[in-house]
């Protein structure tokens, strides 16, 4: 039977066989991710904490990175397609995400305890899931451009 290099069995092959829960994260995170508008981001994380029972800090973690993925790839899709673009509200999602990200990442979320990432998390996507069923049928009615107000975009 093949043995391999000793550097693979050490470090390689068998690191990477340890992580076969965050690789089935990864799987059903982009299939998700890539089929509905949640993202895979909302999958990465009860997976890796209540399935896998990780800690919820290493879900917050890699939920934000699966996200982070997709969306570059979905932002270098859009720029290389030439579409149109709402400036001014692109503006101001960049300039509030430029400070908001660091300030969250490097401050706040070391803050909160493992206990309150989970509810946090469980809150907000009840919050989400509750909204979309009560204005289900308003949404779905919606055809064509809504009347916007460009000054309030930013």
């Amino acid at each position: 039977m093949w043995s391999g290099c000793g550097w693979c069995n050490a470090r390689g092959l068998g690191g990477i066989a340890r992580q076969w829960p965050i690789a089935l994260t990864m799987v059903f995170g982009s299939y998700v991710g890539g089929s509905t508008p949640m993202g895979g981001g909302t999958v990465a994380f009860p997976m890796v904490v209540l399935f896998f029972d990780l800690p919820a800090s290493l879900g917050r973690d890699f939920s934000f990175a699966i996200q982070s993925i997709g969306m570059t790839s979905a932002s270098i899709f859009i720029l290389c397609r030439r579409t149109p673009l709402a400036g001014t509200m692109l503006l101001g999602a960049l300039l509030s995400s430029a400070i908001g990200t660091p300030l969250g990442i490097l401050w706040l979320a070391p803050c909160i305890p493992e206990f309150w990432i989970k509810r946090v998390f469980a809150i907000l996507w009840t919050a989400f899931g509750v909204i979309h069923l009560i204005r289900f049928g308003e949404i779905s009615r919606q055809s064509g451009m809504s009347e916007f107000n460009e000054g309030w975009d930013f």
